[in-house]
């Protein structure tokens, strides 16, 4: 199968610029995989290199985002509405749905995230920290993790607080944002040093979650049985299930996933509770998983070694293509 990749619309330290697919491409004339919404930015420019194929597959990793708005180009694009491709794999297994329920056929499904096993160090660290979150401040569960984590030997990685006040300015009930800011312990950390953070901490604590306000929730309601989209089922509470990249990464690099529960939990399709991560549902029982984590780590360690197992097994990029190929080729 032959491989193109453009990551140019994704930000530089992405996880996406070290899947490194192009190493995996042959020469096949029949079968053509594209990767990168630059592709679908570019659309005019790539059409009539990606029309060579029969066979025309993409991975879109950008849903359910832009159904966030109303721009009526970057839906066709998103959902492929001309039928430019043959497949589309995406990471949103309701969107998927939804979309051929609308088309009455089968073209979108959804796929895990890769992780290359190139970067994949399998080695045991020690582990000198309790806990870390990594990721901005974009609801009240996010803010509920860093006044929890707050009280144990803990990293805050993020890209910076600009990002928070949109959703900080929504809230009057809310603390200065100074009072977060100053928890920050790292800014943009480039991924081989994060990776490295996460193979020497216990504890990663992640939601998997969009959050949404009224203007988006107004957009959303705008598209053709929007209702149907079983992504859009809890609108009422502002918040969209995505599942992004934080789980394969932190699995590949001998973390455990603590997960704040939500009314989707997405993340058991690729992993599953108990065995390969723990559920958490609020402040008090985060609070209270960490205190155990800090002084029975051993009793976790297994669990820590499932999810690993899980990833390098089944979730690698050469997993990825195999499984495209198997369905498609």
């Amino acid at each position: 199968m032959k491989i193109h990749e453009n990551w140019n619309s994704t930000y530089p330290d992405a996880l996406n610029h070290y899947w490194k697919f192009s190493k995996l491409s042959d020469d096949d004339k029949k079968n053509a995989l594209f990767f990168g919404w630059a592709v679908m930015e570019n659309i005019d420019s790539y059409l009539s290199s990606i029309k060579e194929y029969e066979n025309r597959i993409y991975f879109n990793n950008e849903q359910p985002c832009v159904l966030q708005t109303r721009d009526e180009h970057l839906i066709s694009l998103s959902t492929d509405s001309n039928k430019i491709f043959n497949k589309v794999y995406n990471q949103c297994p309701y969107t998927a749905e939804w979309i051929n329920s609308l088309e009455n056929d089968d073209r979108f499904r959804c796929i895990f995230t890769p992780f290359n096993k190139d970067y994949i160090i399998d080695k045991q660290e020690e582990k000198v920290n309790d806990v870390l979150y990594w990721g901005g401040l974009h609801g009240l569960d996010h803010k509920d993790i860093l006044d929890t984590i707050r009280n144990f030997d803990y990293n805050f990685l993020t890209l910076g607080a600009g990002s928070w006040n949109l959703w900080w300015g929504r809230e009057s009930s809310l603390p200065p944002i100074s009072n977060y800011e100053s928890l920050i312990t790292y800014r943009n950390l480039q991924r081989p040093f994060m990776w490295q953070l996460l193979r020497r901490t216990k504890v990663n604590v992640m939601v998997n979650l969009l959050y949404t306000d009224n203007k988006i929730n107004d957009n959303i309601k705008t598209h053709e049985h929007w209702e149907k989209n079983k992504a859009f089922a809890h609108l009422e509470q502002y918040i969209m299930p995505q599942l992004k990249t934080r789980p394969i990464e932190t699995a590949v690099n001998r973390c455990l996933m603590v997960v704040k529960k939500d009314p989707w939990n997405i993340q058991e399709l690729f992993f599953e509770p108990d065995k390969e991560f723990i559920y958490y549902n609020d402040k008090k029982e985060l609070q209270h998983i960490l205190e155990d984590v800090k002084i029975n780590w051993k009793n976790y360690e297994p669990i820590v070694e499932n999810a690993f197992n899980k990833a390098i097994n089944n979730y690698t990029t050469e997993h990825f293509i195999e499984k495209i190929k198997q369905e498609c080729v």
